[in-house]
Order: C-alpha cells, then sequence, then structure tokens
C-alpha cells in the first residue's frame, strides 16, 4: 500500500475530516452539556415549586392572625441544618416563621416583587436560588436552595460519565 504524503489529495482529505470530526465532537459536547444543565435546573425548579406548594397548603393563620404549619414539610432536607434548603413565611415583611434548617437565622425578606419565578440573590455570603409566592393576610412565601446544592447536582449526575 502506498503512504499518504504531506501534499497528496489523500492526506488533505484525511486531515480536514479529522479536523471536521474534532470539531462537530466539541461542539456536540457543549450543546449536550448545556441541553443537560438547562434540564437539570428546569427539574429542580419544578420540586422548589412543588415544595412551595406543599409549604402554602400546609399554613393556615392561629391564634392571633401568626401563621402556623400543620406538620413539616415532606422532604426531610428542610430539617436538616444548613443543608442549602430553606423556606421562610413572612408577615408583613417580617419573617414569621422558618425552617429548622435555617437554624435560627433567616432569609433576607423579599425585596416586595411577588414574583413567582426563580431569581438568584446573595443572603450571608452564599448564592441562592430564589421563589418567592405571596399570600393571604399578607403572608409572603419563600423557598430557597443553594447554589452549591444545584452544582453538586450537576456533578453527582455527571460523575459517571467523567469516571
Amino acid at each position: 500500500m502506498s503512504q499518504s504524503r504531506p501534499h497528496s489529495l489523500r492526506f488533505r482529505f484525511a486531515i480536514a475530516s479529522l479536523l471536521w470530526v474534532g470539531i462537530a465532537t466539541l461542539l456536540a459536547g457543549v450543546v449536550i452539556s448545556d441541553l443537560y444543565r438547562r434540564h437539570v435546573t428546569h427539574t429542580f425548579v419544578g420540586d422548589l415549586t412543588n415544595h412551595l406548594d406543599e409549604l402554602t397548603m400546609l399554613t393556615m393563620p392561629g391564634a392571633g392572625g401568626a401563621p402556623v404549619m400543620f406538620r413539616p414539610l415532606s422532604d426531610p432536607r428542610f430539617q436538616d441544618p444548613r443543608s442549602g434548603f430553606y423556606w421562610q413565611i413572612e408577615q408583613n415583611g417580617r419573617p414569621a416563621l422558618t425552617s429548622r434548617s435555617l437554624e435560627g437565622h433567616h432569609i433576607v425578606p423579599a425585596s416586595g416583587s411577588g414574583s413567582p419565578s426563580p431569581y438568584w440573590t446573595r443572603d450571608h455570603g452564599e448564592k441562592l436560588l430564589r421563589i418567592d409566592r405571596p399570600g393571604a393576610g399578607g403572608l409572603s412565601f419563600s423557598i430557597t436552595a443553594s447554589g452549591r446544592v444545584l452544582e453538586k447536582l450537576d456533578f453527582e449526575a455527571l460523575r459517571p460519565v467523567l469516571l
């Protein structure tokens, strides 16, 4: 068999093919990675929204108008101190009830936008994904998750691929 010389047409086609395959592989990796990250984030926000629905359904005005919860949220991560999953119920702009995971701290009160869309904020130096929902009787509900939780989710799911 003859060997390809650097100036032959066969050699140039082989190099061009390798370059195109390499570029296509890199682009596919970037696109698939972005699609995966969007999917994980969308699923995560959906889960947080479900927890927010649960929080609003479990909360009723108690004696004197202060909010009271019938039972804790079903997800135990809201009970684990500094787990990265937090909720807070505000009454007239002040924290009235907070999750056990906050360990007596509170989340900076909502800006008052009342937007149900998730947004990123910072609190106590921690990046948080937050969803707020206004409620009846001056109540406002907030569910937050630390950015480190979402990053860990991304890494945990990609670990089998990386190893």
